[in-house]
Parts: C-alpha cells; sequence; structure tokens
C-alpha cells in the first residue's frame, strides 16, 4: 500500500546534477524549474526568476499576514514571498500554529526552511554538500529523489532502546542514516556548503508574572478558547478524541461552545482497570454529543505494522497505537475532517506538584504539612495502598506522609551519608512524627522490590554498543535564555518524545482523511501557564487549578474536581503479550532484529513479564521496553522489503 505525502521537492546546488536529473522537464512551470521542482498542490507553490517557494499556512496565518498585504496574492506562496522580501526570516513573528515554509533563492541558491514551533508538520531531508537538498512530508517520498535511504543510524536505534532519563529537546536524527529532521521553532539555511539552524522562536513567559488570580485565569480561559477556536476554524465535521480525563474532556466541551454538533470517540480496552465510562458518559450527557465507544484492534501485529508503514519508523506510542487506530477507523467511517486531541494538556498546564519538593527542600514545614494534607485528601494514591479507597481521610493523611518522608529519606540513605540521614530523621520526627520502625519495613520492602526488579543488562548487543556516538544537532537553544523557574515544565512541553507523537498523528490523519490537533500546544498559552506560581497550579491538591477554575460550569463537576488518572499499566501489559504470541515465529533467532538486540535478554524480559508473582507496577518499565524491540522488528521487517 501507498501511503499519502502532503508536499516533497528538490533544489540543486550543482547546474550539471540538476540537468542530468530534470533534464527538459516539460512539467507544471509553477512547480519545475531549472534548479529543481516543487510536488505539492498548486494552491502552495509559487515560482518567479527571483525565488521558489512553498508554503503550507493555515487560514489564520494567511489572514494574519494578509493583512499586511492587501494587494490580493494568488496563494500562500506568493504571500510568504512578500513577507520574506519585507522582513526576510522575521516573518516567523507574524505566524503561530501549523506551517511548513520553503524559500529558495533562485539567482544565488540560497535555501531558508521555517518549521513551526511544535513540529506539527513533519519535514524530513536530505543534504549533499556541493549537490542537492531533498525534502519531505514523509521520509519514505524522498525515495524518488534519492534510493540510498534504508541505511539505519544506529545511535536513533540506541537511543529508541534505551532512552536518556530526563526530557530530551528535540533532535536532527531520523532511524535513517542520510535522512535528517528540520528543528521546530528554528529557521534552516544553507548556501551549499553547510546546514545552519538557527531559533526563531523566544518565550516570555514573565510578561505575566504579575497578573492576579482572577486576571489569570481570565486570561486562560481566553486564549484556551481562542485556541480551539482558530483550531475548527474552516473544518465541516468535528471530532474530539474523549477519554473522560481533563484534557480530552476540556478539549470536547469547548469545542461545544462553538459547534453544536460534535462526535466524540472512546476507545475502550473492556478493563476494568482502565474503565472511564462514568466520566466518559457525564462529558456526553453534558454536550450531547454524536457519541461513539469503539474497541482497540484485536489484531496487535496487523495494526503495528500498518502504522510503521505509515510513519516510516517504529511505533513511537508506549500504549499500542492499535488504540489510536480504533479511533481514527471510526472517525473515518462518519466522515470527520477534523479530529481534536488533548495530547500533553497536563505538560501545558501544570500539576503543581513540585510544590511539595519546593517546600521540602526549603524545609517550609508549616507550609509541607499543608500541602500534605491537601494532596492526600483528595487524590486516589491506590499506586501506594490498593486499600486507599477504604481509609478514612485520617488514615489518608497518616498513610501518605508515611511514604513522603520515608521516600525523602530513603534518598539520604541510599547516598551513604549517615550522618544527614540522622539528622534529616530526627527533624522529621519532631515536625511530623517521623517513625523509624516503619521507614525501615519501607525500606526493606524497596530492596525486595529492587531484587525482583533487578537489572537484567543490556538490552543492546554488543555491536551495537560498541558503535560510536556522534555528535548532534539538538534543540537545546530553546532553553538557554529562559529563567530557571520555567525550565523544567518548558522542556517537558517540548521533549522530543511528544513530537514524535504529534508527527505519528499526522501520518494517521493523512492516511485516514482527517486532520489531528493539539489545543494545548499554543504559543500564547503555553507562555502564560509557564508564568502561574506553582501554589496556583497545585490549588487545593488536586493539582491544574487553573483549567479547574476556568472551566467551571463548562466541564461536568465529576470530570472537573477528579483527582486521578486512570492507569494503562495492565493494557499495556497485555498489549505486549499479545503482540509476542503474534510475533514469536516471525522473529526467530536468526532475525535481523537480534543483531541489535540482546536476545537472552529480551528472553528475561519477556519472561518477567509473563511472572504471575511479579506486582504489575514492578513490570511497567520492562513491558514498554519489551514492546519497543517487537516494535522495532516490525519496522526492520518493512525495511527489508523495501530495500
Amino acid at each position: 500500500m501507498k501511503y499519502p505525502s502532503q508536499f516533497s521537492g528538490i533544489f540543486y546546488f550543482d547546474s550539471e546534477l540538476a540537468q542530468r536529473e530534470l533534464g527538459n522537464h516539460n512539467g507544471d512551470e509553477a512547480r519545475h524549474f531549472e534548479e529543481g521542482r516543487i510536488d505539492v498542490n498548486s494552491s502552495s507553490v509559487a515560482v518567479t526568476p527571483e525565488y521558489a517557494v512553498m508554503a503550507l499556512l493555515g487560514k489564520k496565518n494567511r489572514e494574519a499576514l494578509g493583512s499586511y498585504f492587501p494587494q490580493k496574492q494568488e496563494n500562500n506562496a506568493a504571500l510568504i514571498r512578500q513577507a520574506f522580501i519585507r522582513w526576510g526570516t522575521e516573518l516567523t513573528k507574524f505566524l503561530s500554529g501549523e506551517f511548513s515554509i520553503v524559500i529558495w533563492e533562485r539567482p544565488s541558491r540560497k535555501l531558508w526552511v521555517i518549521r513551526d514551533r511544535f513540529g506539527f508538520l513533519p519535514f524530513y531531508y536530505i543534504f549533499q554538500p556541493d549537490g542537492f537538498f531533498c525534502f519531505s512530508d514523509r521520509i519514505a517520498s524522498l525515495s524518488k529523489f534519492r534510493k540510498d535511504i534504508t541505511n539505519i543510524d544506529i545511535q536513533k536505534l540506541k537511543s529508541y532502546l534505551v532512552p536518556p532519563p530526563s526530557y530530551q529537546s528535540f533532535n536532527e536524527r531520523t532511524f535513517y542514516r542520510n535522512v535528517k529532521a528540520a528543528l521546530p521553532g528554528h529557521v534552516l539555511h544553507t548556501e551549499g556548503k553547510t546546514i545552519l539552524h538557527q531559533l526563531y522562536w523566544k518565550i516570555h513567559p514573565a510578561q505575566h508574572r504579575n497578573l492576579k488570580e482572577d486576571e489569570t485565569i481570565r486570561l486562560f480561559k481566553e486564549l484556551f478558547f481562542s485556541s480551539i477556536e482558530s483550531r475548527i476554524d474552516g473544518f465541516n465535521s468535528i471530532g474530539t478524541h474523549l477519554s473522560g480525563g481533563l484534557d480530552s474532556s476540556s478539549i470536547a466541551c469547548v469545542t461545544n461552545q462553538f459547534r453544536e454538533s460534535i462526535s466524540t470517540f472512546y476507545v475502550n480496552p473492556g478493563l476494568e482497570s482502565t474503565d472511564e465510562t462514568f466520566f466518559v458518559d457525564s462529558v456526553v450527557k453534558k454536550i450531547h454529543s454524536r457519541h461513539f465507544e469503539v474497541s482497540p484492534r484485536k489484531n496487535m501485529y496487523e495494526a503495528i505494522s500498518q502504522l510503521t508503514a505509515m510513519f516510516d519508523r517504529p511505533d513511537h506510542f508506549t500504549t499500542a497505537s492499535s488504540f489510536l487506530l480504533a479511533g481514527a477507523d471510526q472517525a473515518k467511517a462518519i466522515g470527520c475532517d477534523l479530529m481534536l486531541t488533548g495530547h500533553d494538556g497536563d505538560s501545558v498546564v501544570g500539576h503543581g506538584n513540585q510544590l511539595l519538593d519546593t517546600y521540602w527542600n526549603s524545609q517550609d514545614w508549616p507550609n509541607l504539612k499543608w500541602a500534605l494534607r491537601a494532596y492526600a485528601t483528595v487524590r486516589d494514591l491506590r499506586t501506594i495502598d490498593s486499600d486507599w479507597l477504604l481509609l478514612t481521610p485520617d488514615e489518608q493523611q497518616k498513610r501518605y506522609h508515611e511514604y513522603f518522608f520515608n521516600k525523602e529519606v530513603w534518598k539520604v540513605l541510599k547516598k551513604k551519608n549517615i550522618p544527614k540521614f540522622i539528622q534529616t530523621s530526627e527533624r522529621i520526627r519532631h515536625e511530623f512524627g517521623f517513625s523509624y520502625p516503619a521507614f525501615f519495613r519501607f525500606a526493606f520492602e524497596n530492596v525486595v522490590s529492587k531484587f525482583q526488579s533487578r537489572p537484567i543488562g543490556s538490552i543492546l548487543t554488543n555491536e551495537a554498543l560498541s558503535y560510536p556516538n556522534e555528535v548532534e544537532t539538538n534543540a537545546n537553544a530553546l532553553y538557554q535564555n529562559i529563567e530557571d523557574e520555567y525550565l523544567f515544565q518548558f522542556r517537558a512541553i517540548t521533549n522530543q518524545s511528544y513530537t514524535d507523537a504529534i508527527e505519528q498523528m499526522y501520518h494517521m490523519g493523512l492516511q485516514y482523511g482527517h486532520q489531528y490537533a493539539h489545543p494545548f500546544f499554543d504559543e500564547r498559552l503555553v507562555e502564560l501557564s509557564l508564568a502561574i506560581p506553582e501554589k496556583m497550579k497545585f490549588g487545593d491538591g488536586m493539582g491544574r487549578d487553573t483549567i479547574r477554575r476556568a472551566l467551571k460550569g463548562i466541564l461536568p463537576e465529576e470530570v472537573r474536581t477528579r483527582g486521578f488518572k486512570t492507569s494503562f499499566n495492565e493494557y499495556g501489559l497485555l498489549s505486549f503479550k499479545n503482540l509476542y504470541n503474534q510475533t514469536q515465529d516471525i522473529f526467530t533467532k536468526d532475525h535481523v532484529l537480534w543483531n541489535w538486540v540482546d536476545y537472552a535478554t529480551f528472553s528475561k524480559l519477556k519472561d518477567l513479564i509473563f511472572n504471575p508473582k511479579i506486582p504489575v507496577f514492578n513490570k511497567l518499565k520492562y513491558s514498554n521496553l519489551a514492546n519497543r524491540v517487537l516494535y522495532l522488528g516490525i519496522w526492520l521487517d518493512q525495511l527489508n522489503d523495501r530495500e
């Protein structure tokens, strides 16, 4: 099956190479010219003797730029050409949301590529110095310009299987050695010799620092509404993912403020541990949506294979994408042209949980006592006590106090700093009634748990481990001029994995005939959210108090006041077991997968996951890794078929 692409093209720095490869073209002059070609719909390309321009803008950006150029422009690309002539790459100041721009200065053969701030539109390229620059939104589409794109980037493969422990910025690597990705929020520039990346996205959260609380809530609501309104503008049949959580429910309920008729989609795995029917139904009842409940695809191997072929890389999601494809199937069946998601809403809004660490680190005992009490009172903490919902409020507070302080003291003890351990323990005992017997029981249980989930060795083969790491171009410039107080949350919002997820949904949308939009990823909303103090986000202990207050009366109270998120741990484990059973006859010992993944280590992983004596929580990190091994194997098979 051939999967769609929205744009592609090639520019030549070498005239002789261009002549050999392009020949005497007889194609559309709006897309073909002496130094290259651009394959995109006619509304997105403009060629003059001075410039060849490709521009995908969206209605909001077209209107924003059009106000500066009242004379009628034939299309988006012509509008960008005028903006570039006037402002150069400073034109990014007038753009927001989703866009992708390529500007080729024909006489000088200078190239400019501008990718939007969040990476909504994928942009892949191959660059040969003094030769050519070819590009597309799909990696597979690059093969019409160059056939040698199947060499594996081992460094990317290693980071996929052994991801870094903290948030990582987007980088240019793909799974293909010769193929790179343009950095979101940057301008890529080359004159044929080298590629330069210049950051254009500068955020200024401090501008909101002095807002009063009621002003902050009012502005948050205004920006959130504006983000959704701008994304649904121009679409006819609107659908939203609806999981019953705060993010997706907020999107659905606010969308309903602008459109009376919307469709909602709930993917129900049919497990008690993931059942969100109560919350989903409360939203559907409030907004009267055209609602669909679907089940994840049962054939996991078929679903992952389809998504891998769409995305030209291994599946990204830790919860298998058969889950997402089920929603896409139904959206296509009823003719949706836009699907809204609550993707990354918790990172953008901010939950305020760092407030506990702030009070602990500053030894602000009165405020810490208040925050712990508030947190324990409204949260569902069955992850630390399976009988949590059966405890009285006093018992819940006592149990969480015990858990929190045992955890913090355990961190001190692990550093083998005995004097500090005693000092910290005594201070907590004096302020909060710290119990040494309870702590040592906690420590013993930790040791036992660590033994059960002990390191099983490297998942990578010696061949993969021996491959030297190389310097890579990344988007770390995003964080160089941002104040420390905003850094952690901004890294969470802009990390590599979220951009990967956005790109993956983009390709799903192309295949299924609808566009995905992510209203929480809005530049102005992000700036405001970063500036909101942690205490305001923390609220009465439930966290994410900004959106809870902003949408009072719009969200059902059952959703607005829920203090927990559903865990998909059990579903993730079942997904792996199903996929393993469907692929064990495919990934035999002589399969290419084991050139990179240590077979013996993977076998240990598999045995741990299938072991009924090990608690589900202790299997989670193993199932995520084991799933990725199988995803990688599926991609390697497809890569071999392509070769």
